[in-house]
């Protein structure tokens, strides 16, 4: 059971709370960003792969990238985390799932502190920005854009 919050600690809360907020907004009207996930959205669309007992950070790996692909937000996903890290490693295993279920696509970097091969990121980025090109063509002549995987016989059409 956790421990109720002092007056101060719930006050210190909503203050970054409202400046996270605030900074998001001001960034987003910029860059042209869409509203944040929500830990809701994001723990709604992470229990499809991660059960509840497993709370923490595996949920959250995976469920931000499952919302945001469903809502057409994002076209690949990236995930990074420390070597031999139990929550990377549960994300990882949930996120081939979801590539096999909803055609979304990851990489998952473990990290060490040694220089990173360039050769897998090369390659994710260029199967990203192929879909995303394939999604715009599709989008400009009128058509749904594609569910991924697509079968093989059409891959080779746009």
């Amino acid at each position: 059971m956790r421990e109720p919050q002092s007056v101060g600690d719930r006050l210190g809360t909503l203050v970054q709370e409202r400046i996270q907020a605030r900074l998001y907004t001001e960034v987003a009207d910029i860059l042209g960003w869409p509203a944040r996930t929500t830990v809701a959205d994001t723990l709604r669309a992470g229990n499809a792969y991660v059960r509840d007992a497993l709370a923490g950070e595996a949920v959250l790996t995976v469920g931000g990238p499952v919302h945001e692909w469903r809502e057409g937000l994002i076209d690949g996903v990236v995930s990074a985390g420390p070597l031999e890290c139990m929550p990377s490693k549960v994300a990882e295993s949930q996120l081939f799932h979801a590539a096999e279920e909803e055609g979304l696509i990851s990489l998952t970097v473990p990290y060490n502190g040694d220089p990173m091969d360039p050769d897998g990121l090369d390659n994710f980025a260029f199967e990203v920005r192929t879909r995303f090109e394939r999604k715009c063509v599709r989008r400009s002549r009128g058509l749904a854009p594609p569910r991924f995987p697509l079968p093989p016989e059409k891959t080779a059409a746009v």
